[in-house]
């Protein structure tokens, strides 16, 4: 399993309309095979932090999420609310992977 933590610093006010969009881009991910693991907000600066994960070619998945129809009918798209996007990908631990095993 590969996972990657991804935070996303939003325009200022728009952490609500992001988190009522938030369902439905998971459920874009799960279409493309990704685990959406944990999720938090920051809700005084309007940040927003989740790690994925997938057990697979995670680029590919990356590539099939953005280019599928339910990606692009969100409505407002991720990308007119979020200012900023960094992502990391992380290695498990042995033993405290969240899953429970690591790797």
């Amino acid at each position: 399993m590969r996972y990657q933590l991804r935070m996303y610093d939003l325009r200022p006010g728009t952490l609500e309309a992001f988190l009522e969009l938030f369902p439905r881009i998971v459920e874009a991910r799960r279409e493309a095979g990704f685990e959406v693991v944990a999720a938090w907000t920051e809700h005084a600066v309007d940040r927003f932090v989740w790690i994925v994960a997938h057990d697979g070619d995670f680029e590919a998945a990356e590539a099939a999420y953005y280019a599928a129809p339910r990606r692009a009918e969100l409505s407002p798209s991720p990308g007119e609310l979020i200012t900023t996007v960094r992502t990391w990908m992380l290695d498990p631990i042995e033993g405290c992977s969240p899953t429970g095993g690591g790797e």
